[in-house]
């Protein structure tokens, strides 16, 4: 089986979700100090009251929006979504800004803007959201919203990756595995494969396997290959389908020859639109 097969990677993404808002609203407010204080000490608690009062409002403007765009315990209104999470973004909130980005990034509720996007991922990463943190990422990665900036997409999707976004891990791993966008380290690349294939992302586990597979940046471990192409090609993975394929066809990589599993791997890579299963499936049935 040729690297050309192996190295057959799709870049799958997944829809953000926002956080849950039940945190926020959880913010006590704090009472004002008695008249005997200094005039720092009163100014202080005031800012301090003024503080909580405004966290606890911008927690329930997004949790409204929340609700209003998914349409749980609300009637479904984008309109009024795109309201709140403004009300809660002006006042700080990280989960409305990311919220609202979105809504940006799409053109639900506005007007398509995705250097607007790009403004509120920002605000919302630079307050710690991993998610908003990996979504900017991409966009300074591709250039949405903004020139194509890759030390700045590296930068945003490492941290998207520490605070466990999955689909950081695989996408940071791609760049290093590849060296697009950062200098190539196939050792950090199967690093941060392996984090996200215990999270569950199947392209993950497919380029993970494929590096077992070849030995490339990790020891070469044919069994542990097969096993994660396995991973891979249960979650849909049409390469991982395609490439396990092959090797129960050939019989390869410690696989007993079975054409017959063979087949149903490659024809579930073909029905997804995998143009080399689709050849492969016609040159199989000159075998029937």
């Amino acid at each position: 089986m040729g690297k050309d097969k192996i190295n057959k990677i799709q870049n799958n993404r997944r829809k953000a979700k926002p956080s849950s808002p039940e945190e926020e609203l959880t913010h006590g407010q704090k009472s004002a100090k008695g008249n005997d204080e200094t005039p720092d000490q009163a100014q202080a608690d005031e800012n301090v009251q003024k503080m909580d009062e405004n966290e606890l409002a911008a927690g329930i403007f997004f949790k409204l929006g929340f609700l209003y765009e998914t349409g749980q315990n609300a009637p479904k209104n984008i309109d009024q979504a795109f309201e709140m999470y403004t009300k809660a973004s002006d006042l700080g909130h990280r989960e409305a800004q990311f919220c609202l980005g979105r809504l940006y990034y799409f053109g639900h509720g506005t007007a398509m803007d995705k250097t607007k996007a790009v403004e509120l991922f920002r605000l919302s990463a630079n307050q710690g959201m991993g998610m908003a943190a990996f979504h900017l990422g991409m966009m300074l990665y591709g250039g949405e919203g903004a020139p194509i900036n890759f030390t700045e997409a590296v930068k945003w999707l490492s941290m998207a990756a520490e605070d466990g976004v999955a689909d950081a891990q695989f996408r940071l791993g791609l760049m290093y595995r590849l060296g697009d966008g950062a200098a190539m380290d196939k050792i950090k690349a199967a690093e941060l494969f392996n984090m996200a294939s215990l999270l569950g992302v199947a392209d993950a586990q497919f380029n993970l396997g494929a590096m077992y597979m070849m030995g490339e940046g990790i020891e070469r471990d044919l069994s542990k290959a097969v096993e994660l192409f396995e991973l891979a090609a249960e979650l849909g993975c049409k390469e991982a389908q395609y490439n396990l394929g092959s090797m129960y066809f050939e019989g390869s990589c410690g696989l007993p020859q079975d054409r017959r599993k063979a087949k149903e791997l490659i024809s579930s890579a073909a029905a997804q639109g995998m143009v080399e299963a689709q050849v492969a499936l016609r040159t199989m049935d000159s075998y029937s």
